[in-house]
């Protein structure tokens, strides 16, 4: 299996009724470029586990240290613009918004269905938050 074809690992991190999400620069059609925000995840690298990739791709993208055995025990399987993705839930107990990376913002879940009604949400994202919100 290519790079490419390779599932991804996907991490809803949430506390309450906030959710963590990356907003994200992407290529438009019309050679412009627009934000687009998602849960933070990525590909697992050689021999890693999913819950493993979800897990350092929640610290990579954000700065938040998510222990891999506190991830929901059996992710949510989507697929969305030809990519599968494994996603774990993770409810935090605290987290500290001053130690966030700079591309990270939070949101409560009517503003996670406001960006879903503007078209904001990168496809697997929406994809999730349609089956599951």
């Amino acid at each position: 299996m290519s790079r490419e074809e390779q599932p991804v690992a996907v991490t809803v991190l949430w506390r309450g009724t906030n959710l963590i999400m990356e907003e994200r620069w992407v290529d438009l059609e019309d050679g412009t470029q627009d934000t687009r925000y998602a849960f933070p995840g990525g590909k697992p690298e050689s021999g890693e586990t999913m819950r493993e990739a979800a897990a350092r791709e929640a610290l990579e993208e954000t700065g938040i240290a998510v222990d891999p055995e506190k991830l929901s025990k059996k992710p949510d399987i989507i697929h969305a613009a030809g990519c599968e993705g494994y996603v774990f839930n993770v409810p935090l107990e605290e987290f500290d918004s001053d130690t966030l990376d700079g591309s990270v913002v939070i949101w409560s879940r009517q503003d996670l269905m406001d960006y879903k009604a503007k078209g904001k949400l990168m496809p697997l994202t929406d994809k999730y938050v349609e089956d599951y919100f």
